[in-house]
């Protein structure tokens, strides 16, 4: 469906994606998840992570999740997201994990990330 209504109206510069389990989302381009980015670039964190559950070609996760500036973590639940938060947390890289750019691979090659001020995180994907 996603496909049909982005190839249907690509005229209007807009992005579909699959948004929930019975949705999916509409948006002008360049306003998915990574425009969140923009908030935090002057900040120098030195690894962003984000969490989702979506993070499939034509989800509502995937541009964050593949984006150059972040280290994605695709997610099964909340449960899940807490398991992979805290991995990450203790250094180890969860299953799930991937890592673009050259800062978000060099860290997960080394398989241990430092917790604190150095990382941003943010859960898109997994709700509550």
């Amino acid at each position: 469906m996603v496909e049909v209504l982005q190839k249907r109206f690509a005229h209007f510069g807009l992005k579909y994606s699959i948004g929930g389990q019975i949705s999916f989302d509409v948006f002008p381009v360049g306003w998915d998840k990574t425009f969140a980015l923009r908030h935090i670039a002057g900040e120098h964190y030195d690894e962003v992570h984000f969490f989702g559950d979506k993070t499939f070609p034509g989800g509502n996760d995937y541009e964050i999740y593949t984006s150059d500036a972040t280290i994605g973590h695709t997610v099964a639940g909340p449960d899940d997201t807490i398991a992979q938060c805290r991995a990450v947390l203790e250094g180890r890289t969860p299953a799930g994990t991937h890592a673009s750019g050259d800062g978000a691979t060099a860290a997960a090659a080394a398989t241990a990330t430092t917790a604190g001020a150095g990382t941003a995180a943010g859960a898109g994907g997994a709700k509550a």
